[in-house]
């Protein structure tokens, strides 16, 4: 077969799926049951059942993120290391190198704030929707 009508055929193929499956789909669409007020209110953000269980394990995980972004020359990863490794790339005579070193350090920068913000939201959404744990009586 040529490609010209390989392509003729595939389009054929497409529209008849689309005829065929459009109104079936459309008629789903129309009998799902809508989402009531209380599920949603329910299900903070994308809607995860337990998102207050993994709270404490996302919080360490955006601290642990922030120490090696932050950290210093030393710690593989921070914005210091790769500052220092496009510095010694310039010594070296390799420009592009440091050039690319420089710019990852730049988007580690922004990453960094966000991971910042996204802290801030996650304190937010811990404060608003998990339940804070009472202190027990001390025996």
């Amino acid at each position: 077969m040529t490609r010209t009508r390989l392509t003729r055929v595939g389009a054929v193929v497409a529209l008849t799926c689309t005829l065929v499956a459009g109104p079936a789909a459309a008629s789903f669409a129309a009998e799902a049951p809508q989402p009531t007020a209380t599920s949603q209110a329910s299900l903070p953000g994308d809607g995860h059942r337990h998102p207050c269980t993994r709270a404490a394990h996302v919080e360490r995980r955006l601290e642990r993120a922030l120490a090696r972004i932050q950290g210093d020359a030393q710690q593989k990863g921070s914005v210091a290391w790769l500052e220092a490794r496009a510095a010694e790339a310039d010594q070296a005579g390799k420009t592009e190198r440091a050039a690319a070193l420089r710019a990852r350090a730049d988007r580690r920068e922004s990453r960094a704030r966000t991971l910042t913000d996204a802290q801030a939201r996650l304190a937010a959404m811990t404060a608003k929707h998990c339940p804070t744990p009472t202190p027990t009586a001390a025996s």
